[in-house]
């Protein structure tokens, strides 16, 4: 049994190490406006794939990457319906495409992302960990409700100054009354709004 603790203890200290080494080297790298004054968004939303992947989902991200160039990806969430023991590989293979793309990408979470008992807050760290530094995703504030919900700012062409601000709100699960009976979809609550206010106000 010691034996068993003293692996699992390990094991987290290792995903730890690696999870803060991906996050120093996402920091590298800053968002810019290139020098024609564009930055492009590629919004995907709602993949809903199991594991695999299925051939024809990861053929098509992989040929709009191709084909427009984002600057950045946003998934939008519900990004992987996998089950609790194959959510993990089901995240790093959509992470290695948009790093064997060499595109960034960010997300935020949907009502079905850990609806196959995996928490958010361990799938984040998988994003992270996968993406490395193509994944500028953070927490901004554990304290807020929900996980994931951040910002991040985009340079001007000549990276003189911040230019552009965008925000990653996790807009929850579900809501449930006193008795723990569901009513009904989450959404962005009134703490994270909050949080916005005063990064917008900082910046």
């Amino acid at each position: 049994m010691k034996k068993k603790i003293a692996v699992i203890l390990l094991s987290l200290v290792l995903m730890f190490s690696l999870v803060q080494t991906a996050f120093a080297s996402r920091n590298s790298h800053q968002l810019a406006f290139d020098a024609n004054g564009e930055f492009s968004i590629l919004h995907i939303c709602d993949i809903q794939d199991g594991y695999p992947l299925s051939r024809s989902c990861a053929q098509y991200i992989r040929e709009t990457l191709r084909e427009y160039k984002p600057d950045l990806v946003v998934l939008g969430g519900d990004n992987t319906v996998a089950s609790e023991e194959n959510k993990a590989l089901a995240i790093k293979e959509l992470c290695d495409i948009f790093v064997e793309e060499e595109t960034y990408f960010t997300l935020v979470f949907g009502n079905h992302d850990a609806e196959r008992n995996m928490s958010r807050e361990e799938q984040f760290a998988f994003y992270q960990l996968y993406g490395g530094e193509y994944c500028p995703a953070y927490d901004a504030d554990e304290a807020l409700t929900g996980v994931g919900t951040h910002n991040l700012t985009v340079l001007s062409s000549d990276r003189s100054r911040t230019a552009y601000n965008l925000y990653m709100f996790d807009s929850n699960m579900y809501v449930y009354d006193e008795k723990g009976e569901e009513l009904g979809y989450d959404c962005v609550n009134p703490d994270q709004i909050e949080w916005y206010r005063g990064v917008t106000a900082s910046l």
